[in-house]
């Protein structure tokens, strides 16, 4: 219910067009799956499964990863009990029922919470795999490693948490060369068998990536624009700092200072749970390694799936002080879980619900998910005039992005635009219509401006409106072009 209520209550995002777009292509196999996979193609044929439809497709396709979170709560579980006991796994997944992190982009059809719950998954299964390694374990093992990368490339480094897992909980006997022995008897059968696996799961997209490179026909595997160049050498403290406090804005300072402090205690002075709070920080480590080293631009939603390991961190902490015998340690617990959730959580849930597009964020993350760029009045009212307007015959064309969010909003045909500097598919129609949504670069033009060479492609654009927005000064505006030719 936390996840569901009033979901579309928030305007569309960006990428929620882009991957609802694609989904809707995949189930069709016209073209191989991962051929525009941007690093994220299992989410398309996981939201492509409900069939979003004009108008109701945001509703479908966050509601599918909201159906998808019941997997990634009792993964969330499965890693408590499988550390302690059930009443670790019941806490860890209280936590991470009411924790804005995991409720906010998990109220989005977005690829980080869809990662997480694969990754959560693998970790609850790497501790099985530790302490009982066996074929299955083995298979299972590589199948979740191959559907979190699918999920999500962020994920990429995954596969050190199993190799963790084995090295934290086996059994250690005195003399090196005879524990590596040991180790390598116990663990490198299934291991062969869960290295097998995950590469039979991705040899049928690696191999026509391969055999397409450099061709018209390249796969893209991983976008371009989302990764860092290598040679840029500016530092990434101040993106750090930035992201530290939208992460902030989602799970509180308070939470955040008290994971931490809680994983410094298990791992030096609380004997017994060494292990377990090394293996929740290193699962932790592998979820935001890649992002902060690679990613052109951190982003508050690639640390989402951070949500379920501090859930876990939070709980296992919170039982091991309620089972000390001081009643000061089981106060302690009670009034700083009631505070928090009282005064920070609840709040911000229950303004998803009610007031979505005012969520007292960072600006950063306000300006990024609530300023209706691709959403909003100024969208529904453009959507509008083109339904009083447009005859049967005539098509409708937008930039990138656009096109992918009228989706939401219209069940008028909208094409999209392979270049919106220079639109030369409005050639081919003697009267059509033209949507642009305020991107940076309109900024620069007058109103009454066309911003491409209309003459020298035979066009005459009649500007039918500009609608403006409140939250930001990119406007909408709709032309009609009649082709001259």
């Amino acid at each position: 219910v936390v996840r569901v209520h009033a979901i579309t209550g928030q305007e569309p995002f960006i990428d929620e067009g882009y991957h609802v777009h694609r989904a809707l292509k995949v189930w069709h196999f016209e073209s191989h799956p991962a051929q525009e996979s941007h690093g994220k193609f299992l989410l398309y044929f996981w939201i492509g499964l409900f069939d979003p439809r004009p108008v109701t497709g945001l509703y479908t396709a966050r509601t599918s990863m909201a159906i998808f979170s019941l997997v990634s709560a009792a993964a969330v579980y499965g890693v408590g009990r499988q550390l302690a006991n059930r009443k670790v796994g019941a806490t860890a997944l209280a936590v991470y029922a009411v924790l804005p992190l995991a409720v906010f982009f998990e109220r989005m059809a977005l690829a980080d919470s869809f990662a997480g719950g694969f990754a959560t998954l693998l970790a609850w299964r790497s501790l099985v795999f530790a302490r009982r390694p066996n074929r299955r374990e083995g298979s299972l093992i590589g199948l979740l490693t191959a559907l979190a990368l699918m999920a999500k490339l962020t994920m990429g480094l995954m596969p050190l948490l199993p190799v963790t897992a084995t090295v934290l909980f086996y059994a250690w006997p005195q003399g090196k060369m005879a524990a590596l022995r040991g180790w390598m008897r116990r663990y490198l059968p299934s291991g062969i068998v869960a290295i097998a696996v995950m590469a039979a799961c991705w040899f049928p997209i690696l191999i026509p990536a391969v055999r397409v490179a450099g061709t018209d026909e390249a796969f893209v595997l991983v976008n371009d624009h989302n990764l860092r160049q290598l040679d840029e050498s500016s530092t990434r403290l101040d993106e750090v700092g930035t992201v530290a406090s939208e992460i902030a804005g989602f799970t509180s300072w308070a939470l955040l200072v008290v994971s931490a402090a809680a994983l410094i205690y298990l791992i030096g002075f609380d004997s017994g749970t060494w292990r377990n709070a090394i293996f929740l920080l290193v699962w932790l480590a592998l979820i935001v390694a890649l992002p902060l080293i690679a990613s052109n631009g951190i982003r508050s939603r690639y640390m989402m799936p951070t949500a379920m390991p501090l859930s876990v961190v939070v709980g296992y902490a919170a039982w091991r002080m309620w089972d000390k015998r001081q009643a000061v340690f089981k106060a302690a617990v009670l009034l700083s879980g009631a505070a928090w959730l009282v005064f920070f959580a609840l709040p911000l849930n229950y303004n998803m619900w009610t007031d979505a597009n005012n969520l007292p964020l960072r600006h950063s993350d306000v300006e990024r998910y609530f300023s209706g760029n691709f959403g909003g009045e100024a969208i529904q009212q453009a959507v509008t005039l083109l339904e009083q307007i447009r005859q049967p015959s005539e098509p409708i064309y937008a930039s990138h992005g656009t096109c992918q969010a009228l989706y939401f909003y219209t069940t008028l045909p909208v094409q999209c635009l392979n270049d919106f500097a220079r639109p030369e598919e409005l050639r081919h129609f003697q009267t059509s219509y033209l949507v642009y949504n305020g991107h940076e670069w309109m900024t620069k033009y007058q109103p009454d401006e066309i911003p491409f060479p209309a003459d020298k492609l035979g066009l005459k654009l009649e500007l039918l409106d500009i609608f403006e927005r409140t939250a930001i000064k990119r406007n909408v505006r709709v032309w009609r072009v009649v082709s001259q030719k």
